[in-house]
């Protein structure tokens, strides 16, 4: 226990931290994006949501014209999304 190690002497302890602005970091702004596939016996689309780092939304949704599973709708998804992003030029 502690309490068997008293301390005799005063220890002074420099708590000054001069550099203390170094340890906080902003968050860098990011775009966000959501996706989603699904297919039915209707048929098949995506749909796509990107949040700017101003926390805009901007919505997609499109139909797909081609016969395919609902693993292959949300490949999709995660494939047109990315393409958008590119297109649209986002670094972050």
């Amino acid at each position: 226990q502690l309490a068997d190690f008293p301390l005799y002497e005063e220890i002074r302890t420099n708590d000054d931290f001069p550099d203390e602005q170094i340890l906080t970091t902003e968050p860098e702004p990011i775009w966000e994006m959501y996706f989603d596939g699904s297919k039915s016996t209707a048929g098949a689309g995506i749909g796509i949501l990107f949040i700017t780092p101003e926390r805009e939304m901007i919505p997609y949704s499109l139909k797909l014209n081609f016969s395919c599973t609902h693993n292959m709708a949300e490949y999709e998804a995660l494939i047109q999304g990315l393409k958008m992003l590119l297109k649209f030029k986002v670094q972050r």
